[in-house]
C-alpha cells in the first residue's frame, strides 16, 4: 500500500463518522432515526424472525443491520474533539495585486 493511503482513508472514515453524528445528532435526525428503528425492526427480535419465510427473515435482518450500522457510527469515539457544526473550508481565491 502506498505511503499516506491509510491516513487518507482514516481521514475519510473519520469525516463520514462525523457526518453520521451531525445528521442523526440533531433533534430532526433523532426523530428520523427513531422512526427508522421502528420500520427496520431494530432490536425487535420477536418480529425479525419469520418462521414461515426464510426470505422475509433475511430481509428483516438486513433492514435491522442498517440501523445497527448507523448506531455504531453514532457511538464511535473519535480522537478529535467533536464540534456542533462541521463546515467545509472556504475555497481560497487568488487576489490580483497588479
Amino acid at each position: 500500500m502506498p505511503v499516506g493511503v491509510a491516513k487518507v482513508m482514516d481521514e475519510k472514515t473519520e469525516q463520514l463518522i462525523q457526518d453520521f453524528k451531525m445528521t442523526f445528532g440533531s433533534e430532526y435526525g433523532k426523530r428520523v432515526f427513531d422512526r427508522l428503528k421502528v420500520i427496520c425492526k431494530y432490536k425487535d427480535n420477536q418480529n425479525i424472525f419469520n418462521q414461515d419465510s426464510e426470505r422475509q427473515t433475511c430481509f428483516n435482518l438486513g433492514a435491522a443491520w442498517v440501523c445497527e450500522y448507523i448506531q455504531t457510527q453514532i457511538d464511535t469515539k473519535l480522537d478529535k474533539p467533536e464540534t456542533d457544526c462541521q463546515t467545509e473550508p472556504e475555497p481560497q481565491t487568488e487576489s490580483s495585486d497588479q
